[in-house]
C-alpha cells in the first residue's frame, strides 16, 4: 500500500535512533531508502523506584523517574515460518 502505520497506546513512547533530533518521517524515509518496509519495535514497561502509587511522574522527565524495566521479556517472537511469519511451523 505504500503507507506507514503506527499503533501505540497513549502511555507509550516511540524511541528510535536519534529521536531527540530528527522527525519520525525522516527516520522512516531512511528505513525505506535502505530497502525496508516495516519495523519490529519492542514495548518495554518502565517502572519508578518504590511503590507505584507514590510515584510523581509529572515532576521530572519520565525516563529519569522510571528508569527500571523487566529483565526478562514477556513475549518471545519467532520469525521465518507460518502464514503470519510469527509461528514456529
Amino acid at each position: 500500500l505504500g503507507k506507514w502505520v503506527l499503533l501505540a497506546d497513549a502511555d507509550e513512547f516511540l524511541v528510535y535512533e536519534d529521536c531527540e533530533n530528527r522527525m519520525l518521517w525522516d527516520f522512516l524515509m531512511d528505513v525505506e531508502r535502505g530497502g525496508g518496509n516495516g519495523l519490529l519495535l519492542y514495548m518495554i514497561d518502565m517502572y519508578p523506584y518504590g511503590d507505584l502509587s507514590e510515584a510523581r511522574l509529572d515532576q521530572n522527565p519520565v525516563f529519569e523517574m522510571a528508569p527500571y524495566f523487566d529483565k526478562q521479556a514477556l513475549l518471545e517472537l519467532h520469525f521465518g515460518g507460518g502464514m503470519y511469519s510469527n509461528s514456529r511451523n
